[in-house]
Formats: structure tokens, sequence, C-alpha cells
């Protein structure tokens, strides 16, 4: 079952589920993952928890943005930035991160806002089969982000142009 949440409706129990569980995949220990939660989840984003009985296995958020598109002079724009998708290790290759996937795009599209996220190269394909597309920008334009990942998006109305995303 998932469940949509927002952060200020997460309890310090969720939270310390979803740090511990982020940790799997981001070993930068417990308290390093819910100092970054604490500063980096507003109380307004989106948290999406897919459950097995009472565990936790799977979580996303969708982190409410602003993007700039200097090409046609929308001076600040709402976005969406698709974080964090992380399946508990034991519950992997059950097809729950594509589970997972498509009920964001459904919201998405629901909700008519683009969204935005960062990959390495080996999960590149796995966002493109599922209707995601690969932005090729000066990662410069990533403000108060340093990256070598790749950025992607979903729901964008026009082609690759000269945006900066505040991450």
């Amino acid at each position: 079952m998932i469940k949509i949440l927002k952060t200020k409706q997460l309890s310090n129990i969720i939270i310390k589920k979803i740090c511990s569980l982020k940790n799997q995949e981001w070993s930068y220990g417990l308290n390093s993952n819910l100092k970054w939660f604490r500063n980096n989840v507003y109380e307004d984003d989106i948290n999406f928890l897919f459950f097995y009985g009472s565990k936790l296995v799977a979580y996303n958020c969708l982190r409410k943005r602003n993007f700039y598109d200097a090409n046609r002079v929308i001076k600040k724009k709402k976005i969406f930035i698709f974080d964090s998708l992380i399946i508990e290790k034991s519950f992997r290759e059950k097809g729950i991160a594509k589970k997972m996937l498509l009920f964001n795009n459904s919201y998405l599209k629901r909700y008519k806002l683009p969204s935005f996220l960062l990959c390495k190269n080996n999960m590149k394909y796995f966002y493109k089969k599922l209707g995601w597309r690969e932005l090729n920008i000066n990662k410069k334009n990533i403000i108060n982000h340093k990256t070598n990942l790749n950025l992607m998006s979903f729901n964008l109305k026009f082609k690759n142009s000269n945006i900066f995303i505040y991450y």
C-alpha cells in the first residue's frame, strides 16, 4: 500500500524509518541522513511511503521547488524534484520501484507540474522507459547542487532550454 503524506504529517518514528531506509543506499549514517532530511525536505513536500504490512519497504519524495527558464522569460515556476527513490534491499527486483515511479508519474500528471530528478548512468534507462527524458543542460544551471549526475525531466512542456533549477 502506498501512502501519500506531507512532511508535516510524518511522525518522528516514520522519519527515522525513512532515514534508516535511505541509509541502505547512502551510507552516511542515520544521524547524517536525519540532518539532511530535516534541512532539505520541507513541511509541504510530498512523501510517498510503500508499506508491506506495517514495514516501510520503499520511499520517495516530491520536493516543491522553483525553476527559471531564461529563454521564455519565466521568472519563476513551481516544479517538483523527484527525490530519493529507495527500496528495501530484500524487496528489490519485485517491481516496487516501477510501481512507485508510475504512481508518482500519475500524481505529477494530475497536478500538471514538471518534475526533475538526478540519477546515475545505470538508472537512466529505467527512468526513460517510464516516461522521463534526459535534459542536456549545463550542470552549472542547477543552483545549490554540484553534480555530475544526469538530469531527467517529466511533464516538461518544452525541449531543452536554458533553465535554472533551484535544488
